[in-house]
């Protein structure tokens, strides 16, 4: 199951307009967190592959492409300390 994360699930706050939608402000802020994918672009979110209980596969939006394993410690893909895995998962990962 794959589950598109919305980055204002953990970043409730300032950053967040009335709607519940990111503000400038906030996407800027989200962008300075994920590094680039090996495509050249930055991805605006990631989504998470969850296998198993452990497992999980992380991709940015950009292109779908890089997928990066890693370990979800049973939690949930949708739970800031998932989605806290899945970004160093990327932050992390080795680029060529």
């Amino acid at each position: 199951m794959k589950d598109e994360y919305d980055f204002s699930k953990a970043k409730r706050g300032a950053i967040l307009d009335e709607n519940g939608k990111l503000t400038l402000r906030g996407k800027e802020l989200l962008e300075k967190r994920l590094k680039h994918c090996p495509c050249g672009k930055t991805p605006e979110y990631l989504l998470i592959d969850r296998y198993g209980s452990k497992w999980a596969f992380v991709c940015g939006n950009c292109c779908n492409e890089w997928h990066i394993e890693f370990r979800l410690q049973y939690n949930n893909s949708d739970s800031p300390e998932g989605m806290k895995l899945a970004i160093e998962a990327w932050n992390e990962s080795p680029r060529g």
